[in-house]
């Protein structure tokens, strides 16, 4: 995993997102798309899946108060996400009422935040509210 930092630090319109997938692809930022500036076109959530789907993963996201009885943590383990990391969304540590998108591990530690100011690193497996699985729908 290469460490991306996003370039626009907004609660509106930062690119939390696209720093993200960067990192998990080993991409440059300029790589890839643009979610939030996409987003007046279709839900950011589908352009990130859609994304993942390109590349030969079948995505799609599992949220920590899941309807079918199991915790996120119990969904990573058998999904191996990107070389063993996964996009996850956080509560924001830079804005009120705002969410953030991480790098987690297996075990939902956060090892990459995008904020330059790294506000989320210290947050705890159970500070995570989303994640991105990439093969569990194969």
């Amino acid at each position: 995993m290469k460490k991306v930092f996003q370039t626009r630090v907004s609660k509106e319109n930062g690119n939390c997102a696209q720093a993200v997938i960067a990192s998990l692809f080993n991409l440059g930022l300029e790589d890839v798309p643009d979610f939030v500036s996409n987003h007046h076109i279709k839900p950011m959530a589908v352009e990130i899946v859609k994304f993942l789907n390109n590349r030969g993963f079948k995505a799609g996201y599992v949220y920590s108060d899941s309807k079918y009885g199991k915790t996120i943590l119990d969904v990573t383990s058998v999904d191996d996400g990107v070389d063993g990391y996964f996009y996850a969304v956080v509560k924001s540590k830079t804005f009120d009422n705002g969410l953030h998108a991480v790098v987690v591990d297996k075990n939902l530690n956060i090892v990459h935040d995008p904020n330059p100011n790294g506000r989320c690193l210290d947050l705890e497996p159970k500070d995570v509210v989303q994640i991105l699985m990439t093969n569990i729908f194969k």
